[in-house]
């Protein structure tokens, strides 16, 4: 029988199957023999069939083998996206653990391309592999690196609950983290309970408060917020929609016939105006959903799912005026 090789990291990118899952395929290989489609191997590596070969090796049962043509540049980071592509569809995992498998990805991105800094184009041994597989046998090409956009859709879930994954992976209760790969948790249950147990301090009262008595990112709690709204509160209401556009029409107007365009724009008011309209919406959203209308306890589960998958589709866009924000910073600094 062909003896196969084994890399750790290739064998571990999923997760491995569930008792009763290895029970029915031992049961089936007994029963029936090895059916349905070959070990995939790279350069002798398994790289599809770790439970089958190790079921077929206990059992001595012949299985059929093929060889994964990536390509002559392909690398070890081919090989995982190929494995995620062609098996995460096909496992029934829950959104953490899909979300774990593309982690262990992104991890090796940067360790290839950390590796690549410090060992300046140098080759994998030729092509000889030796233990672990890092490179190729002519890995020259440089990879592409994955935004978090692409990995979320690799995983099939929003770049907002990418975030909150991450949010709770980082924190320092290591039960819950155990709880959240299992599915014993929810993320988003997690994640609420990491945030329950964070603190800022307000930059107007210079009091440290709990993350959930402040609006979003804001560093000006609900408290001095409400106060400083009650001093304001003969200030017009903010203009409607239309009245907007037609404004700001009427400045572009105004900017575009100046000699120096962007000499017009005020960065403190135009920072002002987009905290004050991310406040505003997410005061309205809390208003209407749980403080005064309290509309959720009217909402059914279905509709419940509806809202979440509105904020994820809002959530995705703000990481992609962020990524425009970061670009912008990186060219800044070059």
């Amino acid at each position: 029988m062909r003896e196969l090789k084994i890399d750790p990291e290739l064998r571990d990118l999923l997760p491995p199957l569930s008792d009763e899952e290895k029970k029915k395929l031992e049961d089936s290989l007994l029963k029936l023999g090895y059916k349905g489609a070959p070990i995939y191997t790279w350069h002798g590596y398994i790289v599809d069939g770790h439970n089958r070969y190790e079921l077929c090796r206990k059992h001595n049962i012949d299985f059929l083998t093929d060889d994964l043509d990536l390509g002559d540049n392909a690398t070890i980071i081919d090989v995982m996206e190929w494995m995620i592509n062609t098996q995460l569809g096909r496992r029934n995992l829950p959104p953490a653990q899909r979300i774990s498998v593309v982690d262990k990805f992104k991890r090796k991105i940067q360790e290839q391309a950390e590796n690549k800094k410090i060992e300046s184009n140098q080759l994998f041994r030729g092509n000889r592999y030796t233990g672990k597989l890092e490179s190729s046998p002519n890995g020259e090409q440089s990879k592409k690196i994955h935004t978090d956009k692409e990995l979320a859709k690799m995983a099939g879930v929003g770049t907002g609950t990418i975030a909150r994954y991450n949010r709770v992976m980082n924190s320092d209760d290591e039960e819950l983290k155990k709880k959240v790969l299992s599915d014993e948790v929810k993320i988003n249950t997690a994640y609420e309970e990491i945030r329950k147990k964070e603190t800022r301090i307000c930059k107007v009262c210079g009091k440290e408060k709990k993350i959930i008595d402040f609006f979003g990112n804001d560093n000006i709690c609900k408290e001095c917020t409400r106060k400083e709204a009650e001093k304001n509160v003969n200030i017009p209401k903010m203009q409607s929609k239309s009245t907007q556009i037609e404004d700001i029409k009427d400045v572009y107007e105004d900017v575009l016939t100046a000699k120096n365009a962007k000499d017009q724009i005020n960065q403190d008011y135009e920072l002002s105006w987009l905290n004050e309209t991310c406040t505003d919406f997410i005061s309205q959203v809390n208003d209407r959903l749980f403080d005064l209308l309290c509309a959720v306890e009217k909402m059914d589960r279905e509709h419940i799912e509806e809202a979440n998958s509105v904020f994820e589709n809002f959530i995705s866009n703000v990481f992609d005026i962020q990524e425009k924000l970061n670009n912008k910073m990186k060219v800044e600094e070059m």
